[in-house]
């Protein structure tokens, strides 16, 4: 009697069938946990942001738009997704709030803000806002943005 040793096509292809399985589970696994910590990254560095910014105004009694002395430091460069210009633009202006280093976002660029209390005149009461470009990197997208809105400092008189 001849013994065959070896698998079975059937066994071969449930074993290849159950470690696909597995893979595409895992990747969905890791994919949601990579999603979760860049969230998280972002969150936290708009926290860290905030705070720069608010002890910068309330201890120069200023905005962030007298702080920065710009409108708009995300104009032009950043809203053209030209990030080399962007990123010197926004750390010029963040250097002008804080000695903290300007904080990148989880997919490599910089964040960048509008400063708009105060910008056209005393009575201008829209908020400042903190964003990132999100992961396709496109600031002219609403899907994936990262939006932080900075509460009104007051500071301009008629807020």
């Amino acid at each position: 009697m001849s013994v065959q040793r070896g698998f079975t096509l059937v066994e071969l292809l449930v074993t290849i069938s159950i470690i696909s399985i597995l893979s595409v589970i895992g990747i969905t696994v890791f994919s949601s946990a990579q999603n979760s910590a860049r969230n998280a990254k972002v969150l936290g560095d708009f926290d860290a942001m905030y705070k720069n910014i608010e002890i910068a105004r309330s201890t120069q009694q200023k905005t962030l738009f007298q702080l920065t002395g710009l409108g708009c430091s995300d104009c032009g460069a950043c809203r053209s997704n030209d990030w080399t210009n962007c990123l010197e633009r926004m750390a010029t202006s963040y250097s002008r709030v804080t000695t903290a280093p300007l904080p990148l976002d989880p997919w490599g660029r910089p964040y960048f803000w509008d400063e708009n209390e105060g910008e056209f005149s005393p009575t201008d009461c829209r908020q400042d806002s903190i964003r990132s470009a999100g992961p396709d990197g496109n600031t002219n997208t609403s899907g994936d943005n990262k939006v932080f809105y900075i509460p009104l400092s007051g500071y301009t008189g008629g807020c």
